[in-house]
């Protein structure tokens, strides 16, 4: 339920009056000397079309104000029939006064990105992932993006080019902290977090269109609490943070995958949350011959962020088929090696480490064994040719092994 409140001057009440009379709409008068308060409560799915018949008298344009605030309750309930199915939407202008909210300049989104740089920093260079989820609550990339989005619809070019001065600041300045902090870092090295965000897949992209999706869903039904939850899903900070960290490290396979994964995110939720404001009905209100302009605007602006997609889509469908054959792979690895490890030998495996060349489509594979009376001298060739026929490519296998008496110990 939504209260809307129209404060008129007098002289204009009665003309407010009449439209909401001739639509059937219940509500209270309050006049005054100077103004007059119409008061309109209504459900969810009627504030548009009440608003729209508002504006069609001048309300909010040519004179007066509306205000809009949500009903917690009411005594006694108002009851109303609702379909089985039915979807929550705020109205048009709830909606994009709430992302204009986070298109605005202002000095806490600086702060909040410097802080969450330097969280996302220490968290990938510390391997700790729960300090990497709190850098994407506090960061606010997420409303520059989805302001992009709302600017390009509107055809807004302020909101467009200011939400994407945010973006790009914001990114800068992630970026930087991300290298700053590395070399302050001691001991600063590779982590696994660093590298799960340095080789972007096709998951990573389905991520990112589901997170897009999300957010527009959200903003459209005025669901801000779920924002939080999209802003961790979308992971926009740390791919930034970790370019810094690679460029940092010298390791700028790490630094171009990152930019890429910040890429798809971006792109992706750029165009998921225009097609769900396209959806929603939301379109500027302007001339026909502008809402043409504002049309090929929007098109032209779709097919490129579609076009950056595609052309970001080709290097991580690779990545992902090297992924794939390189699981497929240790899987017939671990398999031959556990098989070696059996009695007669009755080793113990200390270490397995498989690496498929792409560039000379060789694989590498790294084994330490544990074993009472050491293993056979042959067994590393054993092992290339056992794993060299279950995956179809040539194999070079380095064994070490350790001898040692293995004791069990029953309680």
């Amino acid at each position: 339920m939504k209260t809307i409140q129209v404060v008129t001057p007098t002289e204009e009440s009665d003309k407010v009056a009449k439209v909401l009379s001739d639509s059937g709409r219940d509500f209270s008068v309050i006049s005054g000397k100077e103004n007059t308060l119409i008061l309109i409560t209504s459900v969810e799915e009627d504030v548009e079309e009440i608003l729209q018949d508002l504006k069609r008298t001048g309300v909010g344009k040519e004179f007066g104000r509306i205000l809009l605030s949500p009903v917690a309750a009411s005594l006694p309930s108002i009851i109303t029939k609702k379909p089985l199915i039915s979807f929550q939407r705020s109205s048009n202008d709830e909606i994009i006064q709430m992302v204009e909210k986070s298109t605005k300049i202002n000095v806490n989104y600086f702060i909040l990105i410097i802080l969450a740089g330097v969280l996302a920093s220490i968290g990938l260079l510390g391997n700790n992932a729960a300090v990497i989820i709190g850098s994407m609550v506090i960061a606010p990339l997420l409303g520059p993006v989805t302001g992009t989005a709302m600017g390009t619809i509107l055809s807004r070019r302020k909101m467009f080019t200011d939400s994407v001065k945010m973006e790009a600041a914001g990114i800068i300045i992630a970026v930087v902290v991300g290298l700053v902090l590395t070399y302050l870092y001691p001991g600063a090295s590779t982590t696994s977090e660093i590298l799960s965000r340095a080789q972007p897949n096709l998951a990573d992209m389905a991520l990112a269109i589901a997170s897009g999706f999300a957010a527009g869903v959200a903003l459209s039904g005025g669901l801000e609490s779920t924002l939080v939850g999209v802003a961790v899903a979308a992971s926009l900070l740390p791919p930034a943070a970790n370019i810094g960290v690679g460029i940092a490290l010298a390791q700028y396979s790490i630094a171009s995958g990152s930019l890429q994964l910040l890429l798809i995110n971006i792109f992706s939720i750029n165009l998921c949350c225009t097609a769900i404001f396209w959806l929603q009905g939301i379109r500027p209100t302007v001339s026909i011959r502008k809402e043409r302009v504002a049309a090929r605007v929007l098109r032209r602006r779709i097919v490129a962020v579609l076009i950056a997609l595609m052309v970001l889509a080709i290097p991580i469908g690779l990545t992902t088929q090297t992924l794939i054959r390189q699981a497929n792979y240790t899987n017939v690895v671990n398999s031959a090696v556990y098989f070696q490890a059996l009695p007669p030998n009755s080793a113990i495996i200390g270490n397995i480490g498989t690496l498929y060349d792409t560039t000379n489509n060789i694989l590498w594979v790294n084994v330490l064994f544990f074993a009472p009376s050491g293993v056979p001298p042959n067994i590393a060739r054993t092992l290339s040719l056992v794993i060299s026929l279950g995956t179809g490519i040539p194999t070079v296998t380095v064994v070490a092994s350790v001898n040692a008496t293995v004791s069990t110990i029953f309680w």
